[in-house]
């Protein structure tokens, strides 16, 4: 059992990021064991608000569910300053795994 990630998160222009993400683990259960890359970024638009997205795409095997092959996601990400300092944030994903997108 174990997880593995690397990632960076890079300035591009202005506000924006880009952050290149790779993600590997075994659950522990069987053989399964899983890797993605992940492509994500963030746009500042003023003081702690953003908007962040990103796609993933990777392999699963083994599986006990009986999942095997790609392994996809994409997500959105609106952030919003709730005053003092604090933040709120609405996460939409969508993903699917054992098959094709």
């Amino acid at each position: 059992m174990g997880v593995g990630h690397a990632g960076v998160s890079l300035p591009v222009a202005g506000r924006l990021r880009v952050e290149p993400v790779v993600f590997y683990a075994r659950s522990g259960l069987g053989a399964e064991a899983q890797w993605r890359a992940l492509l994500a970024g963030e746009l500042g638009l003023g003081g702690v608000s953003a908007l962040g997205g990103g796609m993933a795409v990777g392999r699963i095997s083994d599986s006990p569910a009986g999942l095997d092959g790609t392994v996809w996601d994409g997500h959105a990400r609106p952030t919003v300053g709730t005053g003092a300092g604090g933040r709120a944030h609405l996460l939409l994903l969508h993903d699917g795994a054992g098959r094709e997108p």
